[in-house]
């Protein structure tokens, strides 16, 4: 079984897969090519056309004063599946971060998954618990979710809105937004009043 790109590449991606009888094409068409085998007869061969959009995801991410790539990052295709146990920087300290990203070569589903257990961030004004992101795109659309635990002790689960630290920042939780015009879910932005933004736990598509 081979796999061939498309000549003219866009997003999303397509790829034929060829497999053999009959000629299967998205949207349920389908159509039986026959080609001139080497001894003069007849072949015949199944393309199958799957239609995706690739996918991203991460634990943590800073910008502003303190500077901290995305980590740990994954894409997708192919399948990849990172965890970093704990990382403390001068932000403060996440812990338990996990990034995801699987793609069903059958029908097309991206699924995208960044994962943190917790974590106590400019010293210790903003504590978080249970931090989870969600992206998936199929032939039905695309969804976007994400939880929290708790932020300061207060629970706060799919809601999504902002809480004010006073004097030190805003955290915004569960927001549902794009990154360079592509949907993205971030489970905590926050953006300090210095100008330093973190986030937590995010998935993107395209």
């Amino acid at each position: 079984m081979g796999e061939l790109p498309a000549q003219h590449p866009v997003h999303p991606t397509l790829f034929l897969i060829l497999r053999g009888e009959e000629r299967t094409l998205s949207g349920g068409q389908s159509t039986t090519p026959q080609h001139a085998s080497d001894d003069g007869g007849a072949a015949t061969a199944v393309v199958k056309v799957v239609i995706y959009l690739p996918g991203e995801a991460f634990a943590v991410q800073a910008n502003g004063l303190v500077s901290i790539p995305k980590t740990p990052l994954v894409t997708c295709p192919p399948d990849e599946s990172k965890t970093t146990a704990s990382l403390s920087a001068g932000i403060g300290t996440v812990n338990a971060l996990h990034a995801d990203c699987t793609l069903n070569t059958d029908d097309g589903t991206t699924t995208v998954h960044a994962s943190a257990a917790g974590g106590s961030l400019l010293g210790g004004a903003i504590r978080l618990t249970d931090i989870n992101s969600t992206c998936v795109v199929s032939a039905a659309g695309i969804t976007r979710s994400s939880s929290v635990g708790t932020i300061n002790g207060i629970p706060i689960g799919l809601s999504s809105g902002s809480l004010g630290i006073p004097g030190v920042a805003t955290v915004f939780y569960n927001e549902t937004t794009t990154s360079d015009g592509k949907p993205a879910q971030n489970a905590i932005r926050i953006s300090t009043l210095l100008g330093q933004e973190i986030i937590l736990a995010s998935c993107r598509l395209g």
